[in-house]
């Protein structure tokens, strides 16, 4: 039996031996992941992040499979929500180029109209 102090000692020792190993964030969605679960986009985005979410959901899709880089545009007057789709971070799609789980895409969002767009698939 390990003697807890050496055991700690072990579980330091490889955690500062391989930085970033131990980082379940990275390990769950890669080093390049958006940042933002569609949910999750700051207060400015909500009510556009509403309206991308019903889209998903006419289109069959679940909203909580995608994560978000929102980019603005004209002036601010558009919102284009990057999505990402869970699909995208599976082992076998690392690293490939394009669209890898073929379900990313952008939505936008206009404020003066207040409505998002249908999805525009990457290519």
């Amino acid at each position: 039996m390990i003697h807890p102090i050496y055991s700690a000692t072990l579980v330091l020792a490889l955690f500062f031996a391989c930085p970033g190993a131990m980082n379940a964030t990275e390990t769950q969605t890669g080093p390049s992941a958006p940042p933002w679960l569609l949910s999750d986009v700051p207060s400015k985005y909500q009510e556009a992040a509403k309206a991308v979410a019903l889209v998903l959901v006419r289109e069959k899709e679940e909203p909580k499979e995608f994560k978000a880089e929102v980019e603005e545009k004209e002036g601010g007057e558009v919102f284009v929500f990057h999505l990402w789709h869970v699909s995208a971070f599976a082992p076998e799609n690392r690293n490939a180029p394009g669209n890898p789980g073929g379900k990313c895409r952008d939505i936008s969002f206009n404020l003066r109209t207040g409505k998002a767009s249908r999805s525009v698939f990457w290519q």
